[in-house]
């Protein structure tokens, strides 16, 4: 999950909680993440794994900690935390949300936690208008994988 077929990163990943100086830290702010996450906090989980300009644990950027976030939130009665990358953000900014963070054409998925929060509850917001208009159930998960699988990709 989160990584290509050469695993990148993964090294990187697995030294953050290996290492005995850093572990009970990371451990600690991964905790509080899945908690927020799980209660439907997504800015609070988000903003306890980024900081200005990287992610708070080595190796577990916005890319991948969001997929994890994303399961943690599963059945949460707030808001769903959703999965981010270049490609959402691309196709997001594609779709009209031109308030993103980007060079040129690169689109950066290491958002202001209000952005990831806004992002969060924009696609909730599109999957109860699409849930009324279709009349049956649209999930923002199923935006999120239109935003991904979307022109850009």
């Amino acid at each position: 999950m989160g990584t290509d077929g050469g695993q990148r990163g993964n090294r990187q990943r697995i030294a953050a909680f290996a290492d005995p100086d850093g572990r009970e830290r990371n451990l600690a702010l991964l905790r509080a993440a899945l908690e927020a996450a799980a209660v439907g906090d997504p800015r609070a989980a988000y903003s306890t794994l980024i900081r200005p300009g990287r992610a708070a644990i080595r190796g577990l950027g916005p890319a991948f900690f969001t997929k994890v976030l994303y399961f943690a939130s599963e059945g949460t009665s707030g808001t769903r935390c959703l999965i981010l990358d270049a490609r959402v953000a691309g196709n997001l900014y594609a779709a009209g949300w031109t308030s993103l963070p980007h060079r040129g054409n690169n689109f950066t998925y290491n958002w202001f936690t209000t952005t990831y929060g806004a992002y969060c509850e924009l696609l909730q917001r599109w999957a109860g208008e699409a849930t009324q208009k279709r009349n049956t159930a649209i999930w923002p998960d199923e935006i999120e994988r239109a935003l991904f699988e979307g022109p850009a990709a």
